[in-house]
């Protein structure tokens, strides 16, 4: 840890603890802590964030040989049981924001999944053996041991794929649905949708190879003129 510096108010009632800055193994962490004495001395809320995480180093971490490159950055407000660590991790409500930006993946499968074979066959990405991430976002919600999204983002120069359902770790559950598109191009069908479901130390993997159209509502029929990366298309219509 290079540097603490902190510290505590106690007020009417209410203990408060930060911010508390400090670096560890290559991150940097910005954190405040609070606690009702009065009205709920059980609970404790934490918000902050975190940066500087090496998306490559985290999947040597999870056992995923792929090459990688992009820092991550993390906002967060949680609140749970104070009780012990494993008490708030299976309490803890709030959310999270997870962010990703000009990185690299040595695999040109994105592109794959979201062209087609024919433009993958073609596609520089192919050729140079890897693809470059414009952005990665994950807006999270977690309650009592649940993380869901219904807008979790990773976009690449042509590729967008857009993330949806949810991770229990208490009952050791995943049912998630990955829809990649060509950037732009919301109401096209899907080439390779995903969905992962079932056990998360078994999970079934399904590739939906005949594609599937976009499960979202449209709200339009036109892209904005003003695009936004990393926001779905589905929901950038006009």
């Amino acid at each position: 840890i290079s540097s603490v510096q902190s510290q505590i108010v106690a007020s009417d009632g209410k203990l408060s603890f930060g911010p508390l800055e400090f670096s560890y193994g290559g991150g940097y962490f910005n954190v405040s802590a609070g606690v009702n004495l009065i009205e709920s001395p059980d609970l404790l809320s934490v918000s902050g964030s975190t940066s500087g995480w090496s998306i490559g180093e985290l999947l040597k971490v999870a056992g995923v040989n792929l090459d990688a490159r992009g820092e991550l950055r993390a906002d967060f407000d949680l609140t749970g049981r104070r009780k012990s660590a494993s008490a708030y991790a299976n309490s803890m409500y709030g959310t999270v924001f997870v962010s990703l930006y000009n990185g690299a993946i040595a695999t040109s499968l994105i592109e794959l999944a979201g062209l087609g074979i024919f433009p993958w066959l073609f596609s520089e990405e192919l050729n140079k053996g890897y693809s470059s991430i414009v952005c990665a976002v994950a807006p999270l919600k977690i309650k009592s041991g649940k993380v869901s999204t219904n807008a979790a983002v990773i976009e690449t120069k042509r590729v967008q794929i857009v993330i949806g359902g949810s991770l229990d770790w208490r009952n050791e559950s995943i049912a998630l649905r990955a829809e990649p598109r060509p950037v732009g191009r919301p109401l096209s069908r899907s080439a390779v949708p995903i969905t992962i479901s079932g056990s998360l130390r078994k999970p079934d993997f399904d590739l939906q190879l005949l594609g599937s159209p976009q499960s979202a509502r449209p709200s339009g029929t036109q892209m904005a003129t003003d695009r936004k990366p990393c926001k779905p298309d589905i929901k950038q219509l006009q």
